[in-house]
């Protein structure tokens, strides 16, 4: 499936993102954030939210509801493909702050599966027993790992 995502920048850092949401609820600007969590594994966080230009703060439990899900799902895989791409050791880690954002997450990785794993290896932690195993889009996780193959 070859969905197009918006356009984005990156700051110097090669760790923060920017790119706007497009839709019946306005311009929105989203960020990601990558954080390192992990040094001796090389794994880092990634943060999707909603910059509130009234808090200066980016905001991650908002619902934008902008009605273009796949297109801001795909700049993200966007995203974190070419952090990947520069950082080839690195992993990322993410997950939702709900069950409903992990059900999301894990729909979108299976409209890309068929690309993604050709690159790239995901894992799922699934909350049952706290394991983490080999992506399976028919499963429930809590969080996610992704890194090059």
């Amino acid at each position: 499936m070859n969905i197009e995502g918006y356009s984005y920048i990156c700051a110097d850092s090669k760790l923060h993102y920017e790119f706007e949401s497009v839709g019946p609820n306005g311009t929105v600007l989203k960020v990601v954030q990558f954080t390192l969590i992990d040094k001796q594994e090389q794994l880092f966080n990634l943060g999707l939210g909603d910059f509130d230009p009234l808090t200066n703060k980016v905001l991650d439990n908002v619902v934008t509801d902008n009605k273009d899900t796949l297109k801001v799902l795909a700049t993200v895989g966007e995203i974190g493909r070419q952090f990947l791409n520069e950082n080839f050791n690195f992993s990322i880690y993410f997950e939702g702050n709900t069950q409903s954002k992990n059900r999301l997450y894990r729909k979108g990785l299976n409209l890309f599966l068929e690309v993604i794993e050709q690159y790239y290896i995901i894992n799922g932690l699934k909350e049952q027993n706290l394991k983490w195993e080999r992506f399976n889009g028919n499963t429930e996780y809590i969080a996610f790992i992704i890194k090059n193959k």
